[in-house]
């Protein structure tokens, strides 16, 4: 997990990201670097600027060198509207097919289901261990049964956790095409272990829901194009998803760009709970528990005064329907008047103070509510998914995008002929035309 923030007003948009990187296989998280780079100019002349979160591979391809070689291939052309440059830039990662060759993303598919796979193995290993200090031996018959339980619990742990219904289907398409990883990585993992043709069907069904669920769920990819378009005076951005290692498309999720009317955005991406205790006073999951405990309360109460009641059978019927109503109505009220307390006091009043911030403090807001999220996952008992150097950006129409704060993984003094090699001369100014009246056409 990451914690990544834009903060926008009518002159700029600030970015901040955190350096956290969770390296690891599957749902198994081995290690946590504080180096990764997830912010970047997407243009060396235009007045935008890209943010990942999630994912720091797509198809085992770094976002970084993929958004480098976007911003090579773009030189110094502009785009009219913010939108163009998220078209341009999912045109050219899904045209870009020999980035991602077909052995790496079968290899992705294999890892995975090698992973949950392992899960069982062990599952059966620790079983036999059991079995022979109880028993001293173990024959082929408790073996085998050892192996068919594991795996059927195995199964029904991966319905458990991915809400996999008893309306699961067989799909003869990803087995048929996918069959021969399949048969790998199950005879990897389980080696010489007899396994019946009934517990080979379930790793098939655990295949199945990896590569069609699992992905989607568990290595979601966000980026966040943020900037100006050259017709554009406020600024916007465009969010994209990768949901899956399976899926070769990068999805629009949602925009939202700066008006006379939207003065003001502050956007949290992914680890986002501190941010909203900033934003609304309370923390989200806190909101829903209080909601919830009040739902049952109000939907409990009813009957409990009911029953204290001498009534007449009928009587009772219609006196419990009018306090239901009463109760359903009151909690309404009460989760209303929580959203309104949390806009009037809290939400509204911060929004109105973005507005009319200026852009150094628009920096400083987005590092301090990064920050924030850094330092309540350092002093909790969760994994520092957050943590490390935080790049911060600031993106306004005619100044571009300018670093506030930017960790390099060298020296500065000992590289000069890299930050003076930064602006290539592209085939438009060796022509001798002006970089800013290019028009943004990338060959689609």
């Amino acid at each position: 997990m990451t914690a990544e923030i834009a903060i926008f007003n009518k002159s700029a948009v600030a970015l901040a990201a955190d350096s956290a990187v969770t390296v690891g296989v599957g749902e198994k998280r081995a290690k946590i670097y504080n180096s990764a780079n997830k912010l970047f100019t997407l243009s060396k002349y235009a007045p935008v600027g890209v943010m990942v979160f999630g994912a720091a591979y797509y198809k085992g391809v770094p976002w970084e060198v993929l958004v480098k070689m976007f911003r090579n291939k773009l030189g110094n052309r502009r785009c009219k509207h913010l939108k163009d440059y998220g078209d341009k830039f999912v045109k050219f990662i899904e045209a870009n097919h020999t980035l991602f060759p077909k052995e790496e993303k079968e290899g992705f598919f294999y890892r995975f289901l090698a992973s949950e796979y392992s899960d069982i193995r062990k599952a059966i290993e620790e079983a036999v261990k059991k079995h022979i200090e109880i028993n001293k031996s173990i024959d082929a018959t408790a073996n085998s049964a050892i192996v068919t339980d594991c795996i059927a619990k195995g199964w029904d742990n991966i319905k458990s956790r991915f809400s996999v219904g008893n309306d699961f289907a067989r799909d003869d398409k990803t087995l048929k095409t996918h069959g021969k990883i399949i048969t790998r990585a199950i005879g990897m993992v389980f080696e010489k272990q007899e396994i019946s043709p009934g517990s080979i069907q379930i790793l098939e069904n655990i295949a199945q829901v990896v590569y069609n669920v699992w992905g989607r769920k568990n290595w979601g990819a966000g980026i966040v194009i943020a900037g100006f378009g050259e017709d554009e005076i406020f600024p916007a951005y465009e969010l994209f998803r990768v949901n899956s290692f399976t899926d070769n498309q990068l999805k629009h999720q949602k925009g939202n760009r700066i008006s006379f009317d939207n003065t003001a955005i502050i956007v949290p991406f992914a680890q986002d709970e501190m941010v909203h205790v900033f934003m609304d006073g309370i923390n989200p999951d806190y909101r829903e528990a209080l909601l919830q405990y009040m739902h049952e309360l109000c939907s409990g109460m009813p009957k409990l005064i009911s029953d204290g009641l001498s009534l007449p059978e009928k009587e009772k019927e219609v006196f419990l329907e009018k306090v239901r109503k009463a109760f359903t109505d009151t909690y309404e009220k009460f989760k209303e008047n929580l959203s309104h307390y949390e806009r009037r006091n809290h939400s509204e009043p911060i929004i109105d103070m973005v507005a009319s911030l200026p852009k150094d403090e628009l920096a400083n807001m987005a590092e301090s509510l990064v920050n924030l999220t850094s330092f309540k996952r350092k002093i909790s008992k969760d994994d520092e998914t957050v943590g490390g150097p935080i790049d911060v950006a600031v993106i306004s129409k005619y100044d571009g995008f300018i670093w506030i704060k930017r960790k390099h993984y060298f020296h500065r003094d000992l590289n000069y002929p890299f930050f003076s090699n930064y602006f290539i001369k592209d085939s438009a100014k060796r022509e001798g035309k002006d970089a800013t009246q290019q028009t943004c056409i990338l060959d689609d």
